[in-house]
């Protein structure tokens, strides 16, 4: 099927003409008029705070620099939980700050050390280190005095599931302070509430002024294959080896006919995807790939994809169907990519499934065509679609507790330590896969794990920014719980169902607090009561029942 030749460039002015649309006046944003310079540098460091613990404030490290945006790494942590800032963002000030501020640097959440190393762990990261002058740090915007957006009113917007982009977006409805962004070519799945001054949208051309690159709808692209992630119960991994190692560049309905195909031809049962297929087929618009069957082939028209984000959407939710990983990428894959563990992983550093462990396999780099090798990888958050598991906008996974305390017990270690050891390997069919819907999120006793491995090398690669411990052993098992996954790779949506029906009465009040908090399952299996007093706000009883239901789902784990 013939396709219309994609632009080179994305023109606002052809495309607002287009669209009949118009852009979003300037002084809507909480952006500053003329872009400040960008004097920062790889490598220095600076005092940030913890984009999942707003109190703490910690050192951070610059891991690059696109237009006038860092993107900053928290040292003590991994590469998972890299994230973006302006220049002049209020968020990031000149290392010495906080000491002349009477406060302490706080090791980030997930600080992989015993508490008593944060000190001598700090005296080392800024021994020799290059800090960023103050002279680098701009005075942040003011903000706009009242919420001025319109519905239909263009925007550029911050992609929160790959924050590396920016990409043309809408105004869908205005509430109050809030604003609804929905992003052009995203079928409305992925769009999200913000405050009318987030400095993660800006004006019409902001990308083009900030010399920073725009993802356009309908762009061309190419996308990348995982020969190495973990195939699930429904791929052959001979038949995957095989495939190329990219799809494209070219049109984004091409690119998405020519990965889908793949899929296709390299299934058990083709059958098995036809169903996903046709539930979201098109009957005119995109390209056609064939189901081949015993019956013979069946057609389908896949949707017309209209930018690169939907194509990377719409392959992910295939993969969670096949029960696989996610197998695609905008950015090519490290040649020591492990295979993934069992169920649905999206996260770029794949991790390695063996039968006398799950290590995790961090920091693979993936170096894109377009975009720098520091981009950061699709959220393994799921989709916020009925047909899919629901995705709230977040960091990746990591191991990590709920919020930042000063001083880690030696309980809350142990826990940590306990809730991740791996458990003996077992063979396992292919059928075994299969969730059943009336399974309980309690499991008594663990899965198996799908095949044993005794010949696969285990690799641990570099996450962390400084000198962080290596990373633990960790036992991503599959549980029977939300959507057949394992508690600890739970969304923060799949977290707050848990709650949700772990206790309609007591706990569902408080549900949005997890969203709040941005606690996924991770952070969810390392609570205490303590802890969700504290910082969350419960009350004892609630608390109490919160930590009940929780050692039920450790249970389940051991």
């Amino acid at each position: 099927m013939g396709r219309t030749p994609v632009k080179e460039t994305f023109n606002w002015e052809e495309y607002l003409k287009e669209t009949s649309s118009s852009p979003a006046p300037a002084s809507c944003f909480r952006q500053a008029r003329i872009p400040p310079s960008n004097d920062f540098k790889t490598g220095m460091k600076l005092e940030a705070r913890d984009p999942r613990n707003s109190t703490s404030v910690c050192i951070a490290t610059v891991m690059g620099i696109t237009g006038i945006r860092l993107r900053l790494r928290l040292d003590g942590s991994d590469n998972t939980n890299d994230f973006w800032r302006l220049v002049d963002s209020s968020d990031i000030q000149p290392v010495g700050t906080c000491e002349r501020n009477g406060d302490m640097l706080q090791p980030p959440l997930g600080f992989r050390m015993n508490a008593s190393s944060w000190p001598m762990f700090l005296l080392r990261t800024l021994s020799g280190a290059e800090m960023a002058p103050p002279t680098a740090f701009k005075k942040e915007p003011p903000r706009p005095p009242q919420n001025s957006f319109k519905p239909g009113m263009k925007l550029e917007a911050v992609d929160k599931k790959n924050p590396y982009l920016i990409c043309p977006a809408t105004v869908g409805e205005v509430k109050s302070d809030e604003v609804f962004v929905m992003f052009d070519g995203w079928r409305g799945a992925f769009d999200y509430w913000c405050k009318y001054d987030s400095r993660d949208i800006f004006p019409v051309g902001w990308c083009a002024m900030t010399k920073h690159s725009l993802q356009p709808p309908g762009n061309s692209f190419c996308v990348y294959v995982n020969k190495q992630g973990n195939c699930g119960p429904h791929l052959d991994r001979k038949r995957m080896q095989r495939l190329p190692d990219h799809f494209g560049p070219g049109p984004v309905d091409s690119v998405l006919r020519q990965a889908v195909q793949a899929c296709l031809d390299s299934t058990y049962q083709p059958l098995t995807l036809l169903k996903f297929l046709t539930s979201r087929s098109e009957s005119k618009g995109g390209e056609i790939v064939e189901v081949r069957t015993e019956q013979g082939p069946h057609y389908v028209c896949l949707p017309s994809a209209s930018s690169a984000s939907f194509v990377l959407r719409y392959l992910e939710s295939m993969c969670q169907h096949l029960q696989c990983a996610n197998l695609f990428s905008s950015q090519p894959f490290s040649p020591y990519a492990a295979a993934s563990q069992p169920g649905y992983d999206r996260t770029k550093s794949v991790k390695e499934e063996t039968g006398e462990a799950l290590l995790i396999n961090r920091g693979t780099k993936r170096f894109p065509r377009d975009s720098p090798p520091y981009t950061t990888p699709l959220s393994p958050k799921l989709l916020r679609t009925e047909a899919h598991p629901s995705e709230a906008e977040t960091l990746p996974h990591e191991e990590n507790g709920l919020l930042k305390e000063q001083r880690f017990s030696e309980e809350s270690m142990d826990s940590a330590s306990n809730s991740m050891a791996p458990g003996p390997p077992t063979l396992r069919s292919p059928s075994e896969y299969r969730p059943k819907a009336s399974t309980p999120y309690y499991s008594a006793s663990p899965p198996p794990l799908r095949r044993l491995s005794t010949t696969r090398h285990h690799r641990q690669m570099e996450a962390a920014s400084s000198t962080t411990g290596p990373d633990a052993q960790t036992a991503d098992r599959e549980t029977s719980g939300v959507l057949g996954s394992s508690p600890s790779t739970w969304s923060i949506e799949e977290v707050m169902q848990f709650v949700r029906d772990a206790d309609p009465q007591t706990l569902a009040p408080h549900a949005e607090l997890f969203r709040k908090h941005e606690i996924d399952g991770r952070a969810l299996l390392l609570l205490r009561s303590d802890m969700v007093m504290k910082y969350m706000g419960l009350k004892l009883g609630p608390a109490l029942k919160l930590c009940y239901h929780i050692e039920r789902l450790k249970q389940g784990l051991r």
